[in-house]
């Protein structure tokens, strides 16, 4: 998933908060036993409110069920993307 906008893109077209974390929790239901969903976020246009409530269902996954993973630029400037892959446990 990409979400926030396309780099080098329209930014006038961007995701929103409420319909991602909607999203990713359809495509969790549909990850097999190790499968793995990897997001790209980009917080720069709407000051990381998307991002905050992603970040917010995803730390709220249950532990036994799914490995989260966040991963930040911490050297970049101009709010970078950060990366989240989220890997469902063994059933």
């Amino acid at each position: 998933m990409n979400l926030g906008y396309l780099p080098g893109g329209d930014k006038s077209i961007v995701t929103k908060g409420n319909t991602s974390v909607k999203c990713i929790e359809n495509i969790l239901k549909l990850l097999k036993a190790n499968g793995i969903l990897a997001i790209s976020s980009y917080s720069g246009h709407d000051s990381g409110y998307e991002q905050k409530q992603v970040v917010d269902y995803l730390a709220n996954l249950n532990q036994k069920e799914y490995n989260v993973l966040a991963m930040d630029f911490i050297n970049q400037v101009n709010s970078p993307a950060r990366f989240y892959l989220i890997e469902k446990a063994l059933d």
